[in-house]
C-alpha cells in the first residue's frame, strides 16, 4: 500500500469514544473511531482489516460522518494522505489518515471533533506520570518480595512450636499409658493439623504475592517500553487508575457494553501470543528461581508433614469412633485439597490466566481501550 507522511501541523486533539463512518471510491460504508483530529485532518482507527483493501492514500472518501451519543455531524468529504496497517508493541494498527476538504471549524464541527486532550501534552504528562509509577511500583514489589519472607517465617516459627505441642502430648500419652486412647488421640489429631492450615494458609497468601508480583512487573515491562520509545497508550492515567479498571471494570457488564465499539474483548491473545504461551515449559522459561522454590518446598513439606501426622492418628487410634474418623478424614482433606490447589495456582502463575503473556495483554488493552474511570 502506498503511504504518504502524515504532515499536519496544526494542534491534533483526541476526542473519547468518537465513532466515524465513510464511503469509499466503491460506494461502501466504512466504520471506524476518532484517533486524533486537527482543523484539516483526522486519523482513524478501522473496525474491520479487511475494508483497507479498498482504501488507497490519494483516493477521495465521501460522507464522513461524526457521532457520539445519538448526535451526528457530516463533514462531507476528504483525501486519504496515508494508510497503515502494522503491529505495534501495543496492539494490531489498521487505520488511515484523512486530510479534510473543509476544515472542522468551516462545518461548525470544533465542539464535537475537537475535543479532549492535545496529544502533545497527554503524552508529557504520562511521562511525568510513568517515571512516579515505576519508583512507587519497584517499591512495592520489594513490599511484596518481604512479605512472602515474613509468612515463610511465620509458617516455620508457629509450625515447629506446635510440633513441640504435638511430640509433648504424645510423650504424655506414653507415660500415662493412654496414648491409644481415641479422645487423646483427636486431641493429638488437632494439634498436628494446626501447622498443616497454617502451611497451606501461608502458601496461598505467598501465591497471591507472587501473583501481584508478576502483575507489577508486566505494568513496570511496559511503562518501560513506553518511555524507550516515548509513545504511551492513550489511555494511560497511571497505576492506581489503570489498576482500578481491573480490578472493578474488566470482565464486567461495563467491559461488555464496551464491546460494541472494539474489535474484541480485552485479554484476549493473538494466535502468536497463545502459540508463546502454550510452547512455554512449565520450569522454564523463565526458570524457576532458588528464593520461591525454597519458599513453596518448605510450606509444602510442612502441610504434607500435617497431613501424614494425622492420617497416622485416624487409622491407628480412631478407627473405632465414627466422629472422630469423620473430623479427621475431613481434615486430611481439606489440607490435600488446598496443597492441590496452590498448585493449580502456581500452574496459573507459570501458563495460565496470571502469566506474563496475559498479564501484559490485559495491560495493553486496557490502557489502550478503556476510556472509563471506576
Amino acid at each position: 500500500m502506498e503511504q504518504i507522511a502524515d504532515l499536519r501541523k496544526e494542534t491534533r486533539h483526541e476526542p473519547k469514544d468518537l465513532l466515524i463512518s465513510f464511503k469509499n471510491i466503491k460506494g461502501e460504508t466504512i466504520q471506524g473511531t476518532i484517533l486524533d483530529a486537527s482543523e484539516k485532518g483526522i486519523a482513524v482507527e478501522l473496525f474491520n482489516e479487511a475494508c483497507l483493501s479498498d482504501l488507497l492514500a490519494g483516493s477521495i472518501v465521501c460522507d464522513l460522518n461524526v457521532g457520539k451519543d445519538g448526535k451526528t455531524i457530516n463533514i462531507k468529504d476528504g483525501i486519504i494522505r496515508r494508510v497503515w496497517n502494522d503491529d505495534t508493541y501495543f496492539k494490531k494498527n489498521y487505520g488511515l489518515a484523512i486530510e479534510l476538504i473543509n476544515t472542522v471549524s468551516s462545518q461548525n464541527a470544533s465542539g464535537i471533533i475537537l475535543k479532549g486532550l492535545m496529544k502533545t501534552r497527554r503524552l508529557n504528562a504520562q511521562k511525568e506520570i510513568a517515571k512516579y509509577d515505576l519508583d512507587y511500583l519497584n517499591n512495592y514489589r520489594r513490599y511484596l518480595s518481604e512479605c512472602q519472607i515474613k509468612l515463610l517465617e511465620l509458617a516455620l516459627i508457629t509450625s515447629v512450636s506446635i510440633a513441640a505441642i504435638y511430640f509433648g502430648i504424645s510423650y504424655s500419652g506414653f507415660i500415662l499409658n493412654n496414648k491409644e486412647d481415641a479422645s487423646v488421640s483427636f486431641w493429638r489429631t488437632l494439634v498436628s493439623a494446626l501447622p498443616g492450615f497454617i502451611s497451606i494458609s501461608c502458601a496461598i497468601l505467598v501465591s497471591q504475592k507472587s501473583m501481584s508480583i508478576q502483575r507489577v512487573e508486566a505494568f513496570m515491562n511496559i511503562l518501560k517500553e513506553c518511555l524507550i520509545n516515548n509513545n504511551f497508550p492513550r489511555e494511560y492515567r497511571g497505576w492506581e487508575s489503570e489498576s482500578k479498571k481491573v480490578r472493578h471494570i474488566f470482565m464486567t457488564d461495563h467491559c461488555n457494553k464496551c464491546l460494541n465499539i472494539k474489535k474484541e474483548l480485552c485479554g484476549t491473545l493473538s494466535v502468536e501470543e497463545a502459540l508463546i504461551l502454550k510452547s512455554k515449559k512449565l520450569f522454564n522459561n523463565p526458570k524457576l528461581d532458588f528464593y520461591n522454590t525454597l519458599i513453596y518446598l518448605i510450606l509444602y513439606t510442612i502441610g504434607t508433614l500435617s497431613g501424614i501426622a494425622v492420617t497416622i492418628e485416624l487409622f491407628r487410634y480412631q478407627r473405632s469412633t465414627l466422629r472422630y474418623m469423620i473430623a479427621s478424614s475431613s481434615i486430611t482433606i481439606i489440607i490435600i485439597g488446598v496443597l492441590a490447589y496452590v498448585g493449580y495456582l502456581l500452574y496459573q502463575v507459570r501458563k495460565g490466566k496470571f502469566s506474563s503473556i496475559v498479564l501484559k495483554r490485559i495491560w495493553i488493552d486496557i490502557m489502550t481501550h478503556c476510556s472509563k474511570q471506576s
